[in-house]
């Protein structure tokens, strides 16, 4: 069985998928998400900065906006969305965030001084990738912070979830991010699940979500080639459940 940790609308949809590949699988969302602002307003000349898919729905909800808002955006789908909605000035789709800062470094300097614009505005989470938001900064062009929405975390295992994982029944684990990852170490530790977890195939979109699980001990932990669902379903097919 796979337990899935997304957020429930993103779980159902992926719990659809393994079951029409044959996989039989659990859902207990580790986190939710809550908007803050119910209005964006983007400062003029800012190159807007999304990195996750909740704050591009969220930007692309706004009614405010220009389709022609310069943007840089993380992930295939997050573009796509943008596209399909009409915003037709995306400087740059990163597959991920080293990728996304190679190319400030390499071409966003040199638009940024032709285009005349002022700086960076990133729109995210409540919670970001520190690491990455240092090497944001690193470059001399300013960059403003727009929280969109934060997660709220489970503080415990539901009591289904729990005894399958005492009983074994969870073989594979899925995990889309670091903050989901440090989340459900901190329930395992709670639970005192650390034993029967130690069975358990993780499976994550990135080196540094699977570096969070190897750091606790855990062994059996592999990362997609690619930071996206399909190469992630293409481990899992090589993976015995």
């Amino acid at each position: 069985m796979i337990l899935i940790t997304r957020p429930l609308k993103e779980a159902r949809i992926l719990k659809s998928l393994f079951t029409k590949k044959g996989y039989n699988s659990h859902i207990f969302s580790l986190s939710s998400s809550m908007q803050i602002q119910s209005t964006i307003k983007i400062k003029k000349n800012y190159v807007t900065l999304l990195t996750s898919m909740r704050a591009t729905e969220i930007f692309i909800k706004s009614k405010y906006i220009s389709k022609r808002q310069p943007i840089m955006v993380i992930g295939a789908k997050s573009f796509k969305q943008l596209n399909t909605a009409g915003f037709n000035n995306v400087l740059h789709c990163a597959k991920d965030s080293n990728a996304m800062i190679s190319f400030i470094e390499k071409k966003l300097i040199d638009i940024y001084r032709k285009k005349n614009y002022k700086g960076i505005e990133y729109c995210s989470g409540y919670q970001i990738n520190q690491n990455f938001f240092r090497k944001l900064k690193q470059f001399n062009i300013p960059v403003k912070r727009t929280i969109l929405y934060k997660m709220n975390f489970k503080k415990s295992f539901n009591t289904i979830t729990k005894k399958l994982i005492e009983k074994n029944m969870i073989k594979v684990c899925v995990l889309y991010s670091q903050q989901n990852a440090n989340k459900f170490l901190e329930l395992v530790k709670k639970a005192k699940l650390e034993n029967h977890c130690k069975s358990i195939f993780f499976l994550t979109l990135s080196k540094n979500i699977s570096a969070i699980l190897k750091a606790s001990g855990f062994e059996k932990v592999k990362n997609a080639r690619q930071p996206n669902q399909g190469s992630l379903l293409n481990i899992l097919a090589k993976v015995a459940l």
